[in-house]
């Protein structure tokens, strides 16, 4: 054999090539620490804004209230009550009880949160009393924006096309003159 070959083989006696269960300790902890450090920002940032988490609600509603008319084959409606700042379904096949019960359990806005107005194609902005959204049987909805807003400033606009079934959602206040319907 020659040198070379006498040193390698020592080397891989001597030092196995691995990491040490200290090596190994101080990177977990390292990790642990940086995630302890960066995790509370993260879901003050991600989670508690309360303007994004209403438009991921009124969203994920819109698009259930018109998969409900298209399923039960019957026409819905979308409510608002300015005054309550509550939004909730309603349909014609409810009775009175049901209809008392749905309101009373509807969905409320957080204190920071409003809507600002709602805007029909061809009418007027809707900034007070209770505004009915019709969805009909087919799941097709008069044009309609829905404008939301926080104390900070910001500001979102829901538009409901007539056909396509989908919600866009913008950032900032969208007339519906602007609005692609």
């Amino acid at each position: 054999m020659s040198i070379t070959g006498n040193l390698i083989n020592k080397q891989l006696i001597t030092h196995p090539g691995g990491f040490t269960l200290i090596e190994l300790t101080m990177v977990i902890l390292l990790i642990g620490f940086m995630l302890s450090i960066t995790l509370p920002r993260l879901h003050d940032v991600a989670l508690s804004d309360t303007l994004k988490n209403t438009v991921r609600t009124m969203t994920s509603t819109i698009n259930e209230v018109r998969y409900q008319a298209i399923k039960d084959n019957q026409e819905y409606f979308l409510k608002f009550d300015f005054g309550s700042k509550k939004f909730w379904t309603d349909s014609s096949s409810l009775s009175e009880q049901e209809r008392t019960a749905a309101k009373k359990n509807s969905f409320s806005l957080p204190s920071d949160i409003r809507v600002i107005d709602i805007c029909f194609k061809g009418g007027e902005n809707k900034t007070s009393g209770e505004i009915s959204i019709g969805f009909s049987k087919e799941g097709y909805i008069s044009p309609v924006v829905i404008h939301l807003g926080s104390e900070d400033g910001r500001q979102f606009t829901f538009v409901l096309s007539p056909f396509l079934g989908n919600v866009n959602v913008l950032e900032n206040y969208i007339a519906i003159e602007d609005a692609k319907l």
